[in-house]
């Protein structure tokens, strides 16, 4: 993470361009009982990582997204230039 080159976006096109660069999918933990917990569960699955998530499509990630008044605070590069997979789910004004 280089966190002098942390930018934040809400724009659905910049997110899903930033995520599928880096072989990205859309995805949520496994195992939510209920609706109301989505925002704490939203992930992005890097690489097929299988740390117990379910990929979703863009449609259902960016409803909860939106629902949830997130942002996405990202890194594009590391320090030494390699891309960031560095990201985060914010609340808008928690910065």
């Amino acid at each position: 993470m280089n966190s002098d080159e942390l930018k934040t976006t809400d724009n659905h096109t910049t997110i899903k361009n930033w995520v599928e660069a880096r072989d990205g999918v859309p995805a949520m933990t496994e195992g939510i009982a209920n609706t109301s917990m989505a925002g704490k569960m939203l992930r992005i699955n890097f690489h097929n990582n299988k740390e117990n998530l379910s990929n979703i499509s863009w449609d259902v990630f960016f409803e909860i997204f939106d629902e949830n008044n997130f942002q996405l605070l990202y890194d594009d590069r590391t320090i030494d230039g390699k891309k960031s997979n560095y990201y985060q789910f914010v609340k808008k004004g928690d910065l």
